[in-house]
């Protein structure tokens, strides 16, 4: 796994309103190089709620992308994204079947993924179109 992690953990409520632990982590990764299965690993634990945000890399641009998506342990997803460019070009679009979702001004798919699974100590992501100028951002619970 590329990226940076850190970990959230707070005191929450668990079963019957018995004192419990949220277990949280967050990182980022940059889009992989190739289609396929993409995991994540090192959490520590099996999430049951995942968030991300997909953007464009460091760097001044002249377009721009912002993508949030989600993923329970269920199999649910969702993901709603918009763009832009320096000429008024503005798009938007959103997905029930996917969590990553980036396009270009033009509609070209820049970048999108499925949820295959949550592990163990992870998840893994099935990658259809991918560009490695973009970075995700996530969030696991």
């Amino acid at each position: 796994m590329g990226g940076r992690r850190k970990v959230i953990e707070s005191i929450g409520s668990g079963a019957n309103g018995a004192p419990g632990v949220i277990h949280g982590r967050v990182g980022y990764f940059l889009c992989p190089s190739s289609t396929g299965n993409f995991s994540v690993v090192g959490l520590g634990f099996k999430p049951k709620i995942l968030y991300f945000y997909g953007s464009k890399t460091d760097g001044l641009q002249t377009w721009f992308h912002s993508s949030q998506g989600f993923a329970d342990d269920l199999g649910n997803q969702n993901v709603s994204s918009f763009c832009g460019n320096y000429s008024n070009t503005f798009r938007g679009d959103m997905k029930f079947d996917r969590c990553i979702y980036l396009f270009n001004a033009a509609g070209a798919i820049q970048a999108m993924a499925t949820l295959v699974s949550m592990d163990n100590d992870g998840f893994t992501l099935n990658f259809t179109n991918t560009n490695n100028v973009f970075a995700i951002r996530w969030m696991a619970l």
